[in-house]
């Protein structure tokens, strides 16, 4: 079966390459688009501005690792320690206590930033439960890479060690100790690195830099670049050799 040509081309090797060259050429500008939103995002966040919210819904349509202001009091108890954080080589934890937030029917999560494993007590993860108001920054829970079974948590100790987060147990005890139950799960509120009643913070934003996409960007671009060349090379050599098989 002969190859069906089109102005003077084989239909379906030109028809290949048009599909992954508008693949490709898509895949280079959807990059370079990523690039501009992170670059815009950077410099959000370097500018510290505070986010106004009034109700937990509004933090949901917030970027990743915005900044906002919150008036409540943490609960004396549960305390959640997550455990293998290593920090300046060293394992230890990270102190999620819950913080009820005034107006709102229910408390959040508040990572108080890093513990050393060998020398904390349940003394050292008191907090002061009077009135205040809290600068956070919005992050999304800590994400374990292989999740060995279920964490199973009990209701009635004031302090948890798990080895992942764990919304549904966290909730659960939440409600049991304080009456309250958990909002905004799906969200975890990083503790101002100045503020008082925190850890070791050092809070470091987990964003691919705009040079990396502008590379990937190139990348495309000079793959396609390389398709069309290979093209051309492979019909410049298609019809020397119709010509070496038929000549005049």
């Amino acid at each position: 079966m002969k190859n069906r040509v089109i102005f003077g081309l084989p239909l379906l090797p030109t028809a290949l390459v048009l599909l992954f060259s508008v693949l490709m050429l898509w895949l280079g500008f959807w990059q370079l688009q990523r690039a501009e939103e992170k670059q815009q995002l950077l410099d959000w966040l370097a500018q510290g501005k505070q986010q106004p919210v009034s109700q937990p819904a509004d933090v949901l349509g917030l970027p990743r690792y915005s900044f906002v202001q919150l008036s409540g009091h943490y609960l004396p108890a549960p305390q959640f320690l997550l455990e293998n954080k290593v920090r300046n080589k060293r394992v230890g934890y990270e102190v999620l206590t819950p913080f009820a937030v005034d107006g709102w029917p229910g408390a959040i999560v508040v990572n108080r930033g890093w513990i050393d494993a060998s020398d904390w007590t349940a003394e050292s993860l008191n907090v002061d439960t009077t009135p205040r108001s809290l600068r956070l920054r919005v992050d999304k829970p800590p994400k374990t890479g292989i999740e060995l079974g279920e964490v199973t948590l009990k209701r009635e100790k004031p302090v948890q060690k798990m080895l992942y987060f764990t919304a549904g147990e966290m909730a659960d005890v939440i409600r049991h100790q304080s009456g309250l139950p958990l909002l905004l799960a799906q969200r975890v509120f990083l503790l101002d690195d100045v503020a008082p009643d925190g850890f070791a913070r050092q809070w470091k934003p987990v964003i691919m830099p705009p040079s990396r996409h502008i590379g990937y960007a190139v990348q495309w671009f000079g793959l396609t670049i390389t398709l069309w060349l290979l093209y051309f090379f492979w019909l410049r050599k298609l019809r020397r050799d119709r010509e070496n098989t038929n000549p005049k």
